[in-house]
């Protein structure tokens, strides 16, 4: 599977993720213009367009033979640094963080905590336990990564299916997948969006993420029309796809979060010609005429997931003591000490994907069957 250069990308995403979520803390004055912008939530769907396209990538050209296999690995891959990520949080509250809602620390709120990183199944652990409520999230935003989650199980059975399939019959699952997977995701839009549907929740579950299936189907057609062909068929997909992921998007963006206006429809264009400009090149990104180093480009990948996990503990325990620092200060001297607070993240988050890496790489290598150098 030929390596494609994303990973600065992906580092780029969390990193609008982590401005959308802390920058109001530096610059309060400045809260509608950022919130206005929606960073978080285009860069969060640009993650489920690269996942789409890396995923099938992966199912086809690496786990063709064995598609259990890849499930394993993906869990390999989000569990620990997942479970690690609960229990910064939980220090973190524990020991820097002042003003910690009452019953944080309650049961419920921690066997959620810890059970998350096997998402679904934390729903067996938590109704084994008879968790009743969870008020208080150790690890927020994990919404993305249960969606991501979500998708991985599709990928599977469509690997499964094709698996014990005749070749003859490769294209018509294919068909049949992108046909289900769209009809699917566009029911998860009825349901969000148009209130006579609401009623469908209770034979659909994780609607809400189900919703975002547009995206990642959409980074699975960019797969084949590029890396497979570009026949009439699928053509047709990688435009429905788009169309989906732009009006739920668009419906999200305005609903959700009370009316994006068009400026995240804007962002969310340009960062999906970008994605298909990085996926059609051989070099990746260029700098200066030069392309990055490909370990330079996966060292920077590998911190986007950690970021994005741990931004909101690590943010928690560590704004107020810049708030001391530059509680007086201008726009000027807070932008600088931002973009420390910014860099010392990235730094601690890179250190806590070492550790688990550390852990994790030979049993991914041993799943896989081979190893990626």
């Amino acid at each position: 599977m030929r390596y494609c250069y994303q990973g600065w990308f992906r580092f780029g995403l969390a990193i609008f993720v982590l401005w959308s979520h802390t920058a109001v803390n530096f610059f309060p004055e400045y809260g509608d213009l950022i919130s206005s912008f929606q960073l978080g939530n285009f860069a969060v769907a640009g993650f489920f367009i690269l996942s789409g396209y890396l995923m099938f990538g992966a199912i086809s050209q690496v786990y063709e033979k064995c598609p259990e296999r890849f499930i394993l690995n993906r869990y390999l891959r989000i569990g620990p640094p997942l479970f690690v990520a609960a229990l910064i949080s939980i220090f973190f509250h524990g020991f820097l963080v002042v003003d910690i809602p009452f019953g944080a620390f309650s049961r419920d709120n921690l066997i959620y905590a810890f059970s998350s990183s096997i998402f679904p199944f934390n729903v067996v652990i938590t109704k084994f336990f008879s968790v009743k409520s969870i008020d208080y999230d150790f690890v927020r935003y994990i919404w993305a990564i249960f969606t991501e989650l979500i998708f991985y199980w599709c990928v599977f059975l469509y690997g499964i299916a094709v698996k014990f399939s005749k070749n003859i019959f490769h294209m018509k699952m294919n068909i049949i997948s992108f046909i289900f997977f769209f009809s699917i995701s566009l029911l998860g839009i009825f349901v969000n969006y148009i209130p006579s549907f609401k009623f469908i929740e209770l034979v659909l579950p994780f609607s809400f993420h189900i919703q975002w299936g547009g995206h990642f189907l959409l980074g699975i057609s960019l797969f084949l029309y590029l890396r497979v062909g570009r026949s009439s068929k699928v053509v047709f997909s990688v435009f429905a796809s788009a169309s989906l992921a732009i009006v739920q998007f668009y419906l999200y963006t305005n609903k959700s979060l009370e009316g994006g206006g068009y400026v995240p429809i804007i962002g969310y264009i340009v960062c999906l010609l970008w994605i298909f400009a990085i996926v059609n090149s051989e070099r990746g990104f260029v700098l200066f005429g030069r392309g990055i180093p490909r370990e330079l480009d996966k060292s920077l990948g590998d911190i986007s997931y950690p970021l994005y996990i741990n931004h909101f503990a690590l943010s928690l325990g560590l704004t107020p003591l810049f708030q001391m620092i530059f509680l007086e200060e201008g726009l000027v001297h807070r932008s600088v000490y931002y973009l420390g607070f910014t860099v010392l993240l990235c730094v601690l988050s890179l250190g806590i994907i070492r550790v688990t890496d550390w852990i994790t790489d030979g049993l991914r290598d041993r799943v896989r069957g081979i190893r990626f150098s």
